[in-house]
């Protein structure tokens, strides 16, 4: 395609990874998987975990009754998905190894898939030392076998490794502490039901990260304990319990 790859180009030859995580953020890319989470604040997050070694997961499954919006971008643009892969990679840090998981089901955007990594590689777009930067990054890809649950990130993460694939929970993830308040920031939604958000602030509930909650909310709504958005609609309260509240 003409013009492709000059994204990659100007990042690894120009562009230090906190420009990119800028750049993105700036551009306002979010999630569209319903909770409008900040594309740039979470390749930020990422960046700011500690590890010697990550890895980056493309999910193209989708389980939906007529959704193929994967699939169409898969097997008509593959090159932009292995593109927007390669940044995020390179922004994050320490990733050197990303994975792309696509239904089975989906054979032509498997074999185009395929095609668009052959020719990344032979172009010098992913590999060892991407365009001379001294940047390493391979993708492999992964096929499911059709089960709607691994469109839930845990779930593909088992199902990668050839795990059962079923979904679970260690302790509170970021995209729950910064997904909820980022939400009703950008799309003022109030939870059906909830016009109380009640953050407990005992010291077992603290391990949990509690705080880490209570904090973004502080920051994305601009509210205190006991304030209220300017709709009446969403109150921040605090309490406190002995380890038994959930």
């Amino acid at each position: 395609r003409v013009g492709g790859d000059k994204a990659v180009t100007r990042v690894l030859s120009s562009m230090g990874a906190e420009d990119v995580i800028d750049t993105i953020k700036k551009s306002q890319f979010r999630g569209r998987g319903g909770a409008g989470f900040s594309t740039g604040v979470k390749w930020e997050l990422c960046r700011a975990q500690k590890g010697k070694v990550k890895y980056l997961i493309c999910n193209g499954d989708e389980g939906d009754p007529g959704a193929f919006m994967d699939r169409s971008v898969l097997e008509g643009d593959p090159h932009s998905v292995l593109e927007g892969m390669n940044i995020a990679a390179y922004a994050i840090g320490q990733v050197s190894e990303g994975f792309i998981y696509v239904r089975a089901e989906y054979p032509l955007a498997v074999t185009n898939l395929g095609l668009a990594l052959y020719q990344a590689e032979q172009l010098g777009l992913l590999g060892k030392d991407i365009l001379g930067s001294g940047f390493d990054f391979s993708i492999e890809i992964k096929r499911g076998a059709g089960a709607f649950v691994c469109g839930e990130s845990t779930a593909m993460m088992y199902s990668i490794e050839g795990r059962m694939k079923q979904p679970h929970k260690l302790g509170l993830s970021l995209a729950q502490v910064y997904g909820v308040a980022s939400f009703y920031s950008q799309f003022y939604f109030t939870p059906r039901g909830e016009n109380v958000v009640r953050v407990c602030v005992g010291t077992a509930c603290h391990i949990r990260g509690a705080l880490a909650v209570l904090e973004r909310f502080e920051k994305e709504l601009g509210l205190k304990d006991g304030e209220s958005t300017p709709d009446l609609k969403f109150t921040l309260k605090t309490s406190s319990c002995v380890g038994c509240c959930s």
